[in-house]
């Protein structure tokens, strides 16, 4: 295989994990607010969720984005 070809499918590959990680973000995100009485008044919690995925295929599309760098395009003698 070509090196040239293969930093560019490493680059290629980050994008769609990219796009994949945020479609999975927008799925997965949830935000509410939790309410609750106590002896001095209303403790008002608000709580923002989202899953490990979309921690998990950013961080791998990121690696494979730096290591596309790391491929070199010409060959060295």
């Amino acid at each position: 295989m070509n090196l040239r070809r293969l930093r560019l499918a490493l680059r290629i590959i980050a994008v769609i994990l990219l796009a994949v990680a945020a479609v999975r973000f927008a799925r997965s995100v949830s935000f509410h607010t939790e309410t609750e009485a106590t002896a001095s008044g209303v403790t008002i919690d608000h709580v923002f969720g989202f899953g490990h995925v979309a921690i998990i295929l950013p961080a791998i599309a990121l690696l494979l984005f730096a290591l596309s760098f790391a491929v070199r395009s010409k060959r060295v003698e």
